[in-house]
């Protein structure tokens, strides 16, 4: 099948034109469950809902699938969908990038993980206690005429899905790849250009550790969180969260490494 056979079916599906500006993303997240064509007509940031990471990172989202976090800006949930970006982009915020460390800026699926057993709900990868009453493997995708920025893990991911074309992007400032399909049949990528991955991330897996930590157990061992150990770790924690909240740039987190670092090597000096 090519490309304009591709697209020739998703325009005999998709009929209605969406328009997307940041007043859509305002829960950090969109969910698209209706075939159309989605079209940006403003750069979108993508960022928590809640006032400070903090407060985001111990949220208790009745989505059951968020019992982690958002994990992705767009969920592409039904056949028949067009991302237009215009010409615009997609990137995480400062502090959504800092607070949340698995991140898909469009994700094929409703959940980035594949179940073990579909009857069950059960799902794989680290997101622990998440049973899923179903899972889309969506199929006739196009994302196309624009720009997709910074993310802490991919800019676009998908499972099992069908038909896929990707075309006129820039892909730039992610962690782990630019798009991650798993699986995936008949998918052309055009003019697509892969560039400038993340080459110094401003977080170790410590950090990533201690988000996973405290969510944790917030979320399954409450009585814990009244431990000495629990506060001990959020008060060392809590002023880096600050300064993540207040940063503009990634530059501006590095500054804040360089200068941990360099304060640790005067101590082993002295």
């Amino acid at each position: 099948m090519s490309i304009s056979t591709i697209k020739s079916r998703i325009k005999s599906h998709s009929k209605k034109v969406f328009y997307l500006s940041n007043k859509d993303f305002e829960a950090g997240f969109l969910r698209i469950v209706l075939p159309g064509i989605y079209k940006l007509t403003e750069n979108i940031i993508l960022h928590f809902p809640q006032e400070t990471i903090e407060e985001y990172i111990f949220h208790s989202f009745k989505q059951h699938d968020f019992n982690f976090g958002i994990h992705a800006g767009i969920m592409i949930e039904t056949d028949y969908v067009v991302i237009d970006l215009n010409g615009f982009s997609i990137s995480q915020s400062i502090p959504f990038y800092s607070g949340q460390r698995f991140f898909n800026l469009i994700q094929f699926n409703n959940f980035p993980f594949i179940p073990k057993q579909k009857k069950s709900g059960t799902t794989q990868g680290p997101i622990v206690h998440t049973s899923l009453t179903h899972f889309n493997e969506p199929s006739y995708i196009v994302i196309r005429n624009g720009t997709l920025g910074l993310s802490s893990h991919n800019a676009i991911h998908g499972n099992n899905n069908s038909h896929v074309v990707l075309e006129k992007l820039k892909i730039h400032s992610f962690e782990v790849a630019g798009v991650t399909l798993n699986n995936c049949d008949t998918c052309f990528i055009d003019n697509v250009h892969i560039q400038d991955s993340l080459q110094t991330v401003p977080f170790n897996t410590f950090y990533n550790t201690i988000l996973l930590f405290l969510r944790t157990i917030h979320l399954f061992y409450p009585s814990y969180t009244t431990s000495q150990e629990y506060k001990s770790i959020l008060e060392t924690i809590r002023p880096y969260f600050e300064t993540f909240e207040k940063a503009k740039s990634l530059q501006d987190i590095l500054k804040l490494k360089n200068k941990s670092r360099s304060e640790e090597h005067t101590s082993e000096l002295q």
